[in-house]
């Protein structure tokens, strides 16, 4: 879960955290590059994605030889928009996919919440990840998937409060 205050009101929140132009500066630890390369935002839709590794040094990232492979690769990924409330909610479910877009490692998925509350200007999110199978909260618990949590809600803030200046 990432949680925290925007002081920011939520409408942009809420734009930065569905529009492409503004995901790729948040969504992924600073060493991975989101390159999105379909979305359609609306329920039903999608946001079709791959991450690939900038950083020259994995060890920084990385603790275990699979985390280390994983990043040798594009990682596909594919987020389906089940409900939309605009500007307070969005759920979608994610999956690694293949180019395509095509599913991959079923029992692999999240559902991912997000929700936005204004408060005098300020705007509290909470991202809740919900996984389908033991395997994914295995995965959650990994080095890999901790960090990008983490550096993904400091980064929101950081980039909304850029946006700001």
């Amino acid at each position: 879960m990432i949680e925290g205050i925007i002081n920011a009101p939520r409408e942009l929140v809420f734009k930065v955290v569905t529009e492409p132009d503004h995901i790729k500066h948040w969504w992924t630890p600073e060493n991975v590059e989101l390159i999105i390369c379909e979305t359609d935002f609306r329920t039903g839709g999608i946001l079709h994605f791959y991450l690939k590794t900038i950083d020259p040094n994995p060890d920084f990232f990385c603790k275990s030889k699979l985390e280390k492979r994983m990043l040798d690769k594009k990682i596909w990924g594919k987020a389906v928009y089940q409900e939309i409330i605009k500007p307070e909610k969005i759920v979608r479910t994610d999956f690694f996919s293949d180019a395509e877009g095509n599913r991959k490692y079923r029992m692999l998925s999240s559902k991912t919440i997000t929700t936005l509350v204004e408060d005098e200007g300020k705007t509290k999110f909470v991202i809740k990840f919900q996984y389908t199978s033991p395997l994914g909260w295995l995965l959650l618990r990994t080095n890999i998937t901790k960090k990008q949590i983490t550096e993904s809600g400091d980064r929101l803030v950081k980039y909304i409060g850029s946006l700001q200046q």
